[in-house]
């Protein structure tokens, strides 16, 4: 497993991260009937080989996302994780909301504490909303009193909102969409490059958009890969892919397989590693090949 310094956090992550979102149920139809037997193996077996970043939601699966992270954790196995969980913007309507929901957390998942607290879903709108309800005083309070070791947040918005949101508080990271046929949407490779500025450490969703990526990759897309100079062991599903960018970044993802070529010296690589429908991690590496062309990749039918 390799690892990587999340931002100004220090702290040394996966590259792969487990998201806790996608994870097996009972009935199709229902996400609340999570399979609990299954998903604590899920997440027991990542740990055992050597995944430490865990990424869940007060949301996900009715809320008992958290609850199964919190008994995949027991026996040991939480001084081994990492625990990023969210609250929710859009079911805060007053500032004791903020307090009872990650009171909440800290009870579904049986920890005294969570290493990474994240505001879920981040939009100008509801940012805007939280501002005034004082969620920098909650964050700092959250700190100072140990319910939370740090702090960020996921992001739905535009470049120029993203860059709004990080310059309002000092946080220690960001969760950000981003995949071969995304770089320009939401937040995106510029957004990417902005945290990495300001020493955020940055985690990749949907680098598979949802599966997307590998359920319907078209013959063109498969031919490129297969056109590719260095051949690899995986499907075009584990994501392997190359974009120059001029800003170094040293974070995570979760999802899939992605290298993106970055920084402004031409060994920096940016390692984009992903899993389980949750968190990656970008980071520098060593380049391991050059990068000799650039090829337009057309979206794959939904």
């Amino acid at each position: 497993m390799l690892y990587r310094v999340l931002g100004k956090t220090g702290l040394n992550v996966s590259a792969f991260g487990l998201g806790v979102m996608r994870m097996p149920v009972t009935d199709p139809d229902d996400s609340k009937t999570l399979d609990f037997e299954r998903g604590v193996e899920m997440i027991r077996y990542a740990i055992d080989h050597g995944v430490n970043y865990f990424d869940s939601a007060y949301v996900y699966h009715g809320g008992r996302s958290e609850e199964l992270l919190g008994a995949a954790l027991k026996d040991g196995y939480r001084e081994k994780a990492i625990i990023a969980t969210k609250l929710p913007l859009s079911e805060v309507k007053k500032p004791e909301d903020m307090d009872r929901m990650l009171n909440t957390s800290l009870e579904r998942l049986g920890v005294d504490h969570i290493d990474i607290y994240l505001m879920h879903g981040v939009k100008m709108e509801r940012w805007s909303a939280l501002l005034e309800m004082n969620v920098q005083g909650f964050l700092d309070r959250a700190k100072a009193d140990g319910r939370i070791n740090y702090t960020g947040f996921s992001f739905h918005d535009n470049f120029n909102a993203f860059k709004k949101v990080i310059d309002d508080y000092d946080w220690d990271m960001t969760l950000i969409q981003l995949n071969y046929v995304d770089e320009r949407f939401q937040a995106g490779i510029d957004g990417l490059r902005y945290a990495a500025r300001r020493g955020l450490g940055v985690a990749v969703m949907e680098p598979l958009k949802g599966g997307t990526l590998a359920k319907n990759t078209t013959e063109e897309v498969r031919r490129i890969f297969e056109r590719a100079p260095v051949k690899r062991t995986l499907s075009p599903s584990g994501c392997f892919c190359e974009h120059r960018t001029n800003t170094p970044a040293r974070s995570l993802f979760h999802s899939s397989f992605c290298f993106y070529t970055c920084g402004n010296k031409p060994q920096s690589y940016m390692a984009v590693l992903c899993f389980g429908g949750g968190v990656c991690f970008v980071d520098n590496i060593a380049r391991r090949e050059p990068h000799t062309q650039k090829r337009k990749l057309k979206q794959p039918a939904a």
